[in-house]
């Protein structure tokens, strides 16, 4: 069996590598056909070869250019222009620039020469043009401007003619070898749009030139369409003398339309130099020549018409043959198809059970697992719960048990010294004491999470009145006098503590950075939505900087009057209050904007 499948192996793999040679050694023959002139034989190894498309892994569309070429050979203009269509398809993928000017280049000349279709035959030469630039090609690049001016002269767009004449005649360059073509053509247009002068002018240069390089096949053309210019301004003599020019040059290449133009002026300049035997014979000799032409056009058009008939029987015994084919491998595919459906289903409903069962398993772990996690985060919120309730019964023997102790043995230092009859060290020590204990217990209960605002009407003149006396003795030793400003009747709802914690920290800072023997001015107005506070305070401007960088950058760490901004920001932002800070003609001015609390 091994063997069996071994000797088939290598069976297919010889016959994949012959059909392969088959095809290129078609291709091949093709080719070598059409350099010796058999175009019908060059077309039919080209049909058996296209035959192998789909069978052979050598076949490209490339072929199409082969079809394209054989067929206009045979001037059936039709059959190539659709081959040259499809090649152009097959080039523009592969990028082959030199190939697809090649090919819109003769499309445009089937247009141009054939089907007259002017416009078309333009914008092929034009797309040619673009693709001869990419390659820097400038001998193909100036004929194909003649080209693009010749079309532009045949549909009488005359100054678009000369513009792409121009391009290729203001060019002295030894590689531009279409330049006395170009002359040529540039002097037939002034001759029609009957600028005669400058017409003769250039068919002159473009004699000169010719003669130089012995060109009998534009000489002709040169010496015809001066002479035709000539007879137009009735200048017969010159026109006989050209036209007998263009007589010498007359070979058997010459196009029958432009020999039969020669015999017509000829003719036409006896006949008006009253020589009518001449004139006679010449057009004897144009009447004869005229019947060949039209013999020779009804053969072209029977032929082209025998074309159109040859390339969709090709066509149409192509697609028979692709169509047989692929049903032949449809036949042969057919059950092995259907084994490998029923294979595919057989695994994938054995891939969805072990998917299921796995599902499954991994569902019930996860279950478990979670289980297990929601447990835990139930015992650690209840440790959290008894951490949280310990945290409040601290702070709450804290406010109590230390704050009143302290409250005493102030109270008692101050009674000494009233006593005494003077102030001691001892009292001043315990104020800032006082005040930052207060500031941080107030602060730890708002940091709990069961703190609530507590909102009560407040008079701001008796709070400020309140801690006026909490600091009067610290403004009194630094000679500042506390004025408050307010009316009795400007009351808030806020939470007390706050509020209080807010203002006596402010008022503080105003005391610490005031001048020596300076005012310190409390002033409170209302808003629709609540009172505007403002702490006022003799400064240097170097003092407010000072003062502002703290507000800005206010922190725990930033020490005793850090502190006291830090909980003043704090609490301003629980009470969705804000602060305005602002130095103005040696005064700080600190604003507070407080809004209503609800009940």
């Amino acid at each position: 069996m091994g063997r069996i499948i071994l000797i088939l192996f290598f069976l297919s793999t010889g016959f994949c590598s012959l059909a392969q040679n088959k095809f290129k050694k078609l291709v091949s023959a093709a080719y070598d056909s059409s350099m010796h002139g058999q175009y019908r034989t060059a077309i039919n190894l080209l049909h058996t070869a296209a035959a192998l498309k789909g069978t052979d892994t050598g076949y490209n569309e490339s072929i199409n250019l082969y079809y394209g070429n054989n067929y206009e050979a045979l001037n059936k203009i039709d059959s190539s222009i659709y081959y040259y269509g499809e090649a152009l398809k097959y080039y523009e993928g592969t990028k082959d620039y030199a190939s697809i000017a090649f090919i819109y280049n003769h499309l445009a000349s089937a247009e141009i020469n054939f089907t007259k279709r002017y416009d078309k035959a333009i914008d092929y030469f034009k797309r040619q043009a673009s693709y001869s630039l990419l390659q820097k090609d400038s001998s193909s690049l100036f004929d194909c401007y003649n080209n693009i001016g010749i079309a532009y002269k045949i549909i009488n767009q005359y100054d678009s003619a000369l513009t792409y004449f121009s391009k290729v005649t203001a060019d002295n360059s030894i590689y531009n070898t279409s330049r006395n073509r170009a002359l040529l053509f540039t002097a037939d247009t002034y001759s029609l749009m009957k600028q005669y002068e400058r017409a003769l002018n250039y068919y002159n240069k473009a004699i000169d030139i010719l003669l130089s390089l012995n060109d009998s096949a534009y000489l002709f053309i040169g010496y015809l369409n001066k002479g035709d210019c000539l007879m137009k301004q009735d200048r017969f003599t010159e026109s006989m003398s050209s036209l007998k020019q263009a007589q010498k040059y007359l070979h058997a290449a010459t196009d029958d339309n432009d020999t039969k133009v020669l015999y017509h002026n000829l003719a036409y300049v006896y006949d008006n130099t009253g020589d009518y035997k001449n004139a006679f014979f010449y057009k004897n000799l144009e009447a004869v020549l005229k019947d060949s032409i039209n013999t020779a056009d009804i053969e072209r058009a029977a032929a082209e018409a025998d074309a159109k008939f040859e390339v969709r029987r090709n066509h149409d015994s192509l697609l028979i043959s692709q169509q047989n084919l692929a049903l032949s491998k449809d036949q042969s595919s057919v059950r092995q198809r259907n084994f490998i459906i029923v294979l595919i289903i057989a695994l994938a409903i054995s891939l969805l059970a072990f998917l299921a069962f796995r599902n499954l398993g991994i569902r019930k772990r996860a279950n478990q697992k979670l289980e297990l996690e929601k447990q835990k985060v139930e015992t650690l919120a209840g440790e959290l719960e008894e951490a949280n309730q310990t945290k409040a019964k601290l702070f709450s023997i804290i406010s109590h048990d230390l704050r009143s102790p302290i409250s005493s043995l102030y109270a008692l230092f101050k009674l000494k010294e009233i006593k005494a009859g003077g102030e001691g060290e001892e009292s001043e020590q315990l104020t800032p004491l006082l005040d930052t204990m207060e500031d941080l217990l107030i602060w730890s209960k708002s940091q709990m999470n069961k703190f609530t605002l507590q909102p009560v009407m407040l008079m701001v003149h008796d709070v400020y009145q309140e801690l006026i006396r909490l600091y009067h003795d610290v403004a009194e030793e630094r000679h500042i006098t506390i004025v408050n400003n307010t009316a009795p009747e400007i009351k808030i709802r806020t939470d007390e503590n706050l509020l209080k914690t807010i203002l006596r920290n402010t008022i503080s800072n105003a005391i610490s950075h005031a001048l020596p023997h300076s005012t310190v001015m409390l002033n409170a107005g209302t808003t629709d939505k609540g009172i505007i506070c403002s702490i006022i305070n003799e400064a240097d401007k170097t003092t407010f900087e000072l003062l502002e960088l703290r507000l800005l950058h206010a922190s725990p760490d930033s020490g005793s009057n850090g502190l006291g901004l830090f909980l003043t920001k704090e609490f301003m932002q629980k009470l969705h209050a804000a602060i305005d800070l602002t130095y103005t003609n040696g005064h700080i001015h600190l604003q507070i904007y407080i809004p209503f609390l609800p009940a």
